[in-house]
């Protein structure tokens, strides 16, 4: 690879590279999410920090902390700018036009999008305040099959329409303004029976203001495993984890140990995603269905906490037979 030297000095404050399929980009562990932990990082962890030799380009994909060169500067300049912006202030740049640039908190800010605010329409009212009324019991009823208890219904703020006869679950972030949403159908003849709003749900965290990022997280696939278990939880919304979503970057940031409990027919999604987050570190466990055929939230409460307590899998070599099995 060309620029051998300047791999060097890379090397010499951020650690040993790791060579891509590219030629021009080489791969780091993060000098801003990483720092926090001691060396050396184990061995199941893998560097999400990449650098383009040739463009002067820098990015995480974890915490987006990253550069880019300016307009009229070498690709070089700019990733010895970045070295001195992480406070290696004896680094020299090829051109001192761009050596003002120091402050870390404001040169890695990402231009923020403008979002479209989500909004609930008035028709969908708190179905707990309502539960009496005669033009809710439906909604009520439906709820109540599902096990969704009372306190759930307050809890989790659960909406229902009379005009479009769809239940609605909203998620709140961390200072409690509303973020997404889902709507269910109470009628099961009806398609499709989830309605979801159209923010990408890979930028949401569902109801992460009643996350505990330092306990055991429970990931479910919806909505009503994800209350049904009563636990320190929240729902993938799907059966898959993307590595570019809130939710996975939190993960890595503190580290919170997962318990997967994906439903009964995701078996070798089940395997993937419990390798998947092995792999960048995450203590991941997983639930055996054995011959169970129904979703956790079909249990009766018993059952249920008999289930979680008992079915529960540490991700060992059994686990990676398993995926190699169904892989």
């Amino acid at each position: 690879m060309k620029n051998q030297s300047l791999i060097d000095l890379l090397e010499t404050y951020l650690g040993t590279s790791q060579k891509t399929n590219k030629e021009e980009e080489i791969l780091f562990f993060c000098p801003k999410c990483c720092s926090g932990h001691f060396k050396p990082y184990p061995s199941t962890w893998k560097p999400h920090f990449a650098v383009n030799i040739f463009r002067g380009l820098a990015h995480c994909w974890v915490c987006e902390f990253g550069i880019s060169a300016k307009l009229e500067e070498t690709s070089s300049n700019a990733l010895k700018r970045m070295l001195r912006v992480l406070g290696y202030t004896e680094i020299k740049l090829e051109d001192e036009r761009f050596i003002e640039d120091r402050d870390i908190d404001h040169l890695f800010e990402k231009l923020q999008e403008i979002k479209e605010t989500v909004k609930i329409q008035d028709h969908y009212k708190k179905i707990y305040k309502y539960r009496d009324s005669f033009m809710y019991k439906i909604g009520y009823n439906f709820l109540k099959r599902r096990n969704i208890s009372d306190d759930d219904m307050i809890k989790y703020d659960i909406r229902y329409s009379v005009v479009s006869q769809r239940i609605l679950f909203p998620s709140y972030n961390n200072n409690f303004e509303l973020n997404y949403f889902v709507t269910r159908t109470v009628y099961d003849n009806v398609f499709p029976k989830y309605i979801n709003c159209i923010t990408k749900k890979t930028g949401v965290i569902f109801n992460e203001f009643l996350i505990d990022w330092k306990k055991e997280l429970f990931l479910t696939e919806g909505i009503f495993d994800y209350i049904s278990i009563k636990r320190n939880a929240t729902p993938l919304l799907g059966c898959q984890l993307s590595k570019n979503s809130e939710l996975f970057k939190k993960l890595i940031k503190y580290r919170t140990p997962v318990n997967l409990l994906l439903d009964h027919d995701m078996r070798k999604r089940t395997f993937k995603t419990v390798k998947f987050l092995s792999s960048y570190g995450i203590n991941t466990k997983y639930f055996d269905w054995k011959n169970l055929d129904k979703d956790i939230d079909e249990f009766s409460e018993e059952d249920r906490e008999f289930f979680l307590t008992h079915n529960i899998k540490e991700n060992d070599i059994e686990s990676e037979i398993l995926f190699s099995l169904t892989s």
